[in-house]
């Protein structure tokens, strides 16, 4: 059975044992249908998780058996990620002596300390494999994306894949960007539906504060994801627009001699062009894979500056339904760059 005092625990959701409100085997929560609930009028049996509001207008409005629809009413998330945290039991990630430090840092309305220049993850965060209850998780969101198992361990330790127990990053897939070695920002895809499918971590001090998250040392779109494995060289250096993009071609070209890095965007800017002009002369051609509904690589402002190794960019065209290069099948991928 779901156990509800573990997930309230985890997600900081205040709640009571005892009180007027509140019968003997039952925990107490303010009812987050009611709205203006400050007396915790919302019980939950920790015999069989039955729920109920003592306020509730219409019988069974504010009541039920099935820990999907409270989760989805607590947390502002769907029944696919509902249901992704009662399967694989996550509600069992719960905080530690190790958080214990930022804590007190977020409260002071300060970031977690960080050496100069230097960005890590916060101690909440964890690698992507790291547990039986982290793959039950995570691994099917990267399963559904068209990898076994297998692949998705290949893809957790190449790109060093994490996910965040708690706080703003969670349940995503926390991708990291790093740059002569160091960790500079990460980004992170939600794995169910959430409407911001993706969050990125703030340069800006201000935001840092405001999210209890470090500040990342550079803005993404000053970065080109890989670009670290990329300078390495190769036969083919592919342009992408996401992470996810930049995965699946690096995944499918790797004995081929294709790498990819991916812009965080659609455009490329000044600071990114000059970090492919180190990258393309490694390669022997460079080709931008755009998403399908994506009309240039170009921003105007950047076809002015009249850079004389654009033209070596090859436009590569994916092919007919396939909207962005994370689709690709390996029959796609073989006829696209000519590998069997």
């Amino acid at each position: 059975m779901f156990d509800w005092e573990h997930f309230l625990d985890s997600h900081s959701i205040a709640y009571a044992t005892r009180g007027g409100n509140i019968g003997r085997g039952h925990i107490g929560i303010n009812c987050p249908w009611c709205g203006d609930d400050d007396s915790y009028h919302l019980g939950i049996s920790l015999a069989n998780g039955f729920y109920h509001c003592w306020r509730e207008p219409v019988p069974g409005s504010h009541s039920g058996r099935s820990p999907y629809r409270l989760i989805e009413q607590l947390l502002g998330v769907g029944r696919q990620t509902a249901r992704a945290i009662v399967q694989a039991g996550e509600n069992a990630i719960i905080a530690n002596d190790r958080t214990f430090g930022d804590d007190i840092l977020r409260k002071l309305g300060r970031p977690p300390k960080l050496r100069a220049g230097v960005l890590e993850f916060p101690r909440e965060y964890f690698r992507l494999d790291s547990s039986p209850r982290a793959k039950r998780l995570y691994y099917p969101y990267l399963t559904g994306r068209g990898y076994t198992e297998r692949q998705v361990d290949w893809l957790v330790k190449r790109y060093r894949l994490c996910y965040a127990a708690r706080g703003v990053f969670v349940y995503r897939v926390i991708v990291p960007v790093y740059y002569q070695n160091r960790l500079v920002t990460w980004t992170g895809r939600h794995i169910g539906d959430d409407e911001l499918r993706y969050r990125t971590l703030s340069h800006d001090a201000d935001n840092a504060i405001r999210s209890g998250q470090p500040q990342a040392v550079e803005n993404i779109k000053n970065t080109l994801f890989d670009f670290d494995r990329a300078v390495y060289g190769g036969k083919t250096l592919v342009i992408t627009e996401g992470v996810f993009d930049a995965m699946r071609v690096s995944f499918l070209g790797y004995d081929h001699g294709i790498q990819a890095v991916a812009l965080f965007g659609k455009q490329a800017n000044q600071t990114q062009l000059s970090l492919l002009g180190e990258l393309m002369p490694h390669y022997r051609r460079t080709v931008a894979l755009l998403d399908a509904d994506a009309s240039s690589l170009w921003s105007s402002e950047i076809e002015t500056n009249g850079l004389r190794w654009i033209p070596q960019i090859k436009q590569g065209v994916l092919p007919k339904g396939v909207k962005d290069p994370a689709m690709l099948n390996r029959e796609q991928f073989g006829q696209l760059f000519s590998v069997q």
